[in-house]
């Protein structure tokens, strides 16, 4: 089992590397510069929410 302190950094770092990791993937996409940023920043905010909640309030992974 996981320890209390460590589940909010592991909380927050899978949230985190996820949002990155859909930002990265983003920026590869063949958009206009100024649409691929609004974009990748939409997407990777959502990303990182969602899998917050899914986190929170799923099937229990930490």
């Amino acid at each position: 089992m996981i320890q209390a302190y460590l589940k909010p950094i592991l909380h927050f770092i899978t949230s985190g590397l996820l949002g990155v990791l859909t930002y990265i993937l983003v920026k590869k996409l063949p958009l206009n510069e100024r649409k691929k940023e609004k974009v990748a920043l939409v997407s990777a905010i959502f990303s990182s929410i969602l899998l917050h909640n899914i986190i929170d309030f799923g099937p229990g992974w930490f």
